[in-house]
Parts: C-alpha cells; structure tokens; sequence
C-alpha cells in the first residue's frame, strides 16, 4: 500500500498548489476517479487469472458430465475482459483530466521570435530562436533556445 500512500501525498501537494477552489476539487475528483479507475484495472486482471483457472476445472467438469454449454465460457471471459477494460478505461480518461487539472492554473504568456540564426551541422541543421514576451506581472522577458529539425534545408534548383 506504499504506492497509495504516494498518490494521496501527490494528489494534497498538487492540490496545496492549486490557487482556486474549483481546481483543488477538479483535482480531487479526478484523482479518486483514477484511482477507483486503477483498482477496477487491477480487479479486472485478477478476474482474468481466475477465468483461466475456472475455464480448465469448467471444461473438465464438462467433459466427464458430458455437458455442452458454451455459453458459460463467453460469460466467464466476457467478465474478466470487460471488468478490465472498464478498469483501465476509467484509470486513462481520471489520468489524463487530473493532469489537466493539475496544471489548469498555470501561466501563459505570449510572445514573438525576434532573430532565427541557422547554424549547420554534420546531419542536422540547428537553429537558435531569440525571443522575446511580456509576462503576466508586467515585466518582459527576453531569451533564446536551441532547436533542432530532421527536415533538410532548402536548397535551390539551379
């Protein structure tokens, strides 16, 4: 149970960082969404070990009664299969909105590329972007970051 004591300490550190009460409880709602998501996930998979069991002593069973019923089968894998994909179903969309929620009160700022250098190298071209962008406190910000691209520069047809 380490691994839930780390989420539920995960989840209140988010949460205390959170600036509105509507994220602190979209957080929180999520999160108990992914974790009720990844129980169901984890029932579903035991599910499936058991249904490999029961089809073995259920086809025995069968055989020596002389009994055909198929049906049984497709309701027992339907189950398992079903439980688990719900399970992980659930446990990916409480991920993916808890993350969103999580980083819902963050900073955006919007800005422009002053000067793009090219600089050439061996298989790769490298470009060095220079911007600029005022912040959300009134104070403006000027930078530059290196990137990269696989595609190859233009060249003329001469």
């Amino acid at each position: 149970m380490r691994w839930l004591d780390q989420r539920i300490r995960r989840t209140t550190a988010w949460m205390a960082s959170a600036r509105t009460p509507e994220t602190r409880a979209r957080i929180r709602r999520w999160s108990r969404v992914e974790s009720i998501g990844l129980v169901v996930a984890l029932a579903g998979l035991a599910l499936l070990v058991v249904a490999l069991i029961a089809t073995i002593v259920v086809a025995v069973w069968f055989d020596l009664g002389g009994i055909d019923l198929a049906d049984v089968y497709r309701w027992l894998w339907g189950v398992a299969v079903g439980v688990t994909l719900v399970g992980a179903i659930t446990l990916a969309v409480g991920s993916r909105r808890r993350l969103t929620a999580c980083y819902a009160d963050g900073y955006v700022t919007t800005g422009r590329i002053d000067r793009v250098i090219e600089q050439p190298a061996d298989d790769q071209v490298w470009y060095k972007f220079w911007f600029s962008a005022e912040l959300r406190t009134g104070s403006s910000c000027i930078g530059s970051c290196l990137g990269t691209t696989t595609i190859p520069p233009c060249t003329s047809d001469d």
